[in-house]
Order: structure tokens, then sequence, then C-alpha cells
């Protein structure tokens, strides 16, 4: 039997690969979709996707609010032709920052929300 350490993750190192592999299964998309970021202690902002998957999306800010922060996510999917993106088709999705780095943070969907 090989003894491997948890990592502190409760699981060994080859269990880590695999779930975080597993978690990252989901196809991303290279999308730009203007999208509302509201908060309960802080104002709303106006931002855009980098990428978007059906299980969360990464924006690109130099402001990224802290991991665990609960949000509220109004995404604005369809434009019209000129570029303009189209108010009255919005997904409304609540969302947790799952990871952020010193370009970005990550939004975890939850789990209910099904596009």
């Amino acid at each position: 039997m090989i003894n491997r350490p948890d990592h502190g993750f409760g699981f060994d190192g080859h269990a880590l690969e695999e779930h975080v592999m597993e978690k990252r299964n989901m196809q991303r998309f290279n999308l730009s979709l203007r999208t509302i970021l509201s908060f309960a202690d802080a104002p709303s902002r106006d931002m855009r996707t980098k990428n978007i998957s059906v299980g969360g999306a990464f924006f690109e800010t130099y402001e990224p609010v802290p991991e665990g922060t609960k949000v509220f996510l109004s995404i604005f999917p369809l434009h019209h032709d000129d570029g303009r993106p189209d108010m009255q088709i919005v997904e409304k999705i609540n969302g947790e920052v799952k990871r952020r780095s010193k370009n970005g943070m990550a939004i975890c969907f939850d789990r209910q929300h099904h596009f």
C-alpha cells in the first residue's frame, strides 16, 4: 500500500488531480458577455465575461472581490445587429466567487441554475 499525502484536502494527490480535471470538464467558451454583478454589501459592477461555461464564468479585473463572496449575476447573452445588448433577455444567476487572481476572478454558478 502506498501512503500518499492528502494535501489538506481530505484526499490524496491523484484523487485531487482527478477532482480538478472533473471540475474543468465543462466546456468553456471564450465569450465576452455583458454582466452586471450585484453584491450584498458592495456597489454593483458592470463587467464582461472572459470565458463562460454551464458551471461558472471568469471576469478580468484588477479589483477582484474576496473568495466566498456571494454574487447575483445578470447576464445579457444576446445582442442586436449593431452590437447593443438586448436588455429584454437576461439570465439571472446566483453565484459565489471561488477563485481570484491578480488579473481576475472566477465565479461558480449556483447548482440549481441551468442554461
